[in-house]
């Protein structure tokens, strides 16, 4: 009778373990303590003052990626952004290539990959649309800090092309990250040739030893502090900033 009852509980415990990220007999907060979370300025990067708002009764937003959360995470920003609360909208998603690594290091590569998106977003739309047509271009791109930094950090950049030809700039809150992880993700795939950063993201060097989501590796991390989707809207603050 008490073997019976112990096989379910072992079960019970397996699949529990599998759900928090186990492998082995640890997760990646008992190996090296919960993520922290570092705080950003919510200002974008090229101006410390908002922008005037300037309403439309049309727009169109071309996002240059299709990542749910990244659309969910759009969407909200319309929500709350006065500018779109008297506009029709028409969100397109589409997969924009970045033309840089599939993991960026620092934001100067981020930045560079987020405009190759939005370039090639425009050379397949911008012809489909009256020449004064508001169209709004959005690129969103996870980004690490370099490899000289001694606690690496995860960010997400956000860069904005407006109607007036403007580009904006948004960091969000970071999440700092054991340098062992750090390490694998550069070692597995090696770096590209042109410098940019490595061949793997930091989620797919975070699966290769724990059992999560690797596009969701925020939400594992931080013990369900923060996930994809709030991270991008940390940097994002549309109704301030956009």
């Amino acid at each position: 009778m008490i073997k019976n009852k112990v096989l379910p509980i072992l079960s019970l415990v397996l699949i529990i373990g599998l759900n928090c990220g186990y492998i082995g007999d640890l997760t990646y907060w008992q190996r090296y303590g919960p993520a922290k979370i570092i705080k950003q300025p919510k200002s974008n990067l090229e101006q410390s003052s908002k922008p005037p708002i300037t309403s439309f009764k049309l727009a169109t937003i071309v996002h240059t990626d299709t990542q749910a959360a990244h659309i969910n995470a759009i969407k909200k920003i319309l929500a709350k952004n006065p500018k779109f609360q008297n506009t029709t909208v028409n969100l397109i998603s589409c997969d924009c290539p970045s033309e840089i690594a599939k993991q960026p290091l620092g934001l100067n590569n981020c930045m560079l990959g987020n405009i190759n998106r939005i370039n090639n977003a425009i050379r397949q739309f911008s012809k489909d649309y009256p020449e004064n047509y508001p169209i709004y271009y959005i690129a969103i791109q996870e980004f690490f800090t370099e490899m000289q930094v001694e606690v690496p950090c995860g960010y997400i950049l956000i860069t904005l092309k407006t109607p007036e030809n403007k580009f904006l700039n948004f960091v969000s809150d970071g999440i700092e990250v054991h340098p062992e992880i750090y390490e694998n993700m550069l070692e597995l795939e090696g770096l590209e040739e042109d410098g940019t950063g490595a061949r793997i993201t930091f989620g797919q060097a975070l699966s290769a030893e724990f059992e999560l989501d690797d596009t969701n590796w925020q939400n594992y991390v931080t013990q369900q502090k923060m996930n994809n989707e709030m991270q991008i809207l940390s940097a994002f603050q549309a109704e301030e900033n956009f």
